[in-house]
C-alpha cells in the first residue's frame, strides 16, 4: 500500500520487515515433533504462532519491490544491490525446477514437430497449432517470473551492460515468443553485442535509439497482478 501510494521510505521499511521474517524461517532447525504440536495447538488462538516460510514468488517480487523504491528514491546502487539478490531467486528456482523446466521444453518441441508433419488440409490443424503455440510459450513463464526477468535486464541496461541483458531478455522470449515488445528488445540488444538474432526475426526492427542511455522506462499496474501483466513497459 505504501508502495502504492509513493511513501517509499515506508515501503522500504515494511518489505524489510517481511524480509526478516523469511530469513528467519530459513535459518531455523528443524522443529522437532513436540515444538511442532505445540504450535499446532497455539495456532488456533494466535495467527502468527506458525512461521511464514514464503514463496520463490513472495521473495522475488519482494526484492523486485525493494528495487523499485531504492529507484523512485534515487538509490540505483540500493537498486542494483536488491535487483542481484532478485536474480539470485530466480537463479535458485532454476537450479530447483532444472529438470522440470528441461521435461517442459522436450515436450513443447516434439509437440511442435509432430504437428509440423502434419499436413495443412486436415480441419484441426489450426486448433492443434494454436495449442502446441500456447504450450511451447509457457515453458519459462511457469517457472520463472517473467516481470522480474524484464526488470532485471533494465538493470543491467542502466550499467550499459548489453551481455548480460541480452540473456534476460532471451529467457523473456522463451517465456512468450509472440510479444513484440520482447521480440524488438532482443533483436535490439543481439545488434548491439553483434550477432544472437533468432532466424525468425530477421524482420523485426530494433530500437532506433540507444535502450542505455537518454531513455526512460515506465513501468504501470492496471489492476492485475505482476506476474500475469509481464508486459506493461513503454
Amino acid at each position: 500500500v505504501d508502495f502504492s501510494a509513493g511513501n517509499y521510505k515506508k515501503s522500504l521499511k515494511a518489505f524489510e520487515k517481511a524480509e526478516a521474517v523469511l530469513k528467519d524461517y530459513d535459518n531455523r532447525a528443524e522443529i522437532s515433533a513436540r515444538d511442532g504440536g505445540a504450535e499446532v495447538g497455539a495456532v488456533a488462538t494466535n495467527l502468527n504462532a506458525l512461521p511464514y516460510k514464503g514463496t520463490f514468488i513472495d521473495k522475488i517480487m519482494l526484492n523486485a519491490y525493494k528495487a523499485l523504491d531504492y529507484f523512485a528514491l534515487g538509490d540505483s546502487e540500493g537498486a542494483r544491490v536488491e535487483l542481484q539478490r532478485m536474480r539470485f531467486q530466480q537463479k535458485l528456482i532454476r537450479e530447483e525446477y532444472d529438470s522440470d523446466i528441461a521435461a517442459a521444453e522436450k515436450e513443447a518441441r516434439e509437440k511442435k514437430v509432430n504437428s509440423q508433419q502434419l499436413m495443412n488440409g486436415i480441419p484441426e490443424m489450426k486448433k492443434i497449432r494454436a495449442s502446441v503455440k500456447e504450450n511451447s510459450n509457457k515453458t519459462y513463464g511457469d517457472f520463472l517470473n517473467p516481470f522480474a526477468t524484464y526488470l532485471s535486464a533494465i538493470g543491467y541496461l542502466s550499467e550499459n551492460n548489453y551481455s548480460e541483458a541480452m540473456v534476460d531478455f532471451r529467457n523473456l522470449y522463451k517465456m512468450d515468443t509472440t510479444n513484440p515488445l520482447v521480440q524488438r528488445d532482443l533483436v535490439t540488444c543481439a545488434k548491439v553485442i553483434g550477432g544472437g538474432v533468432p532466424d525468425e526475426l530477421a524482420n523485426v526492427k530494433s530500437w532506433p535509439y540507444s535502450m542505455s542511455q537518454d531513455v526512460v522506462f515506465v513501468i504501470f499496474a492496471d489492476g492485475f497482478i505482476a506476474l500475469n501483466q509481464v508486459f506493461n513497459f513503454h
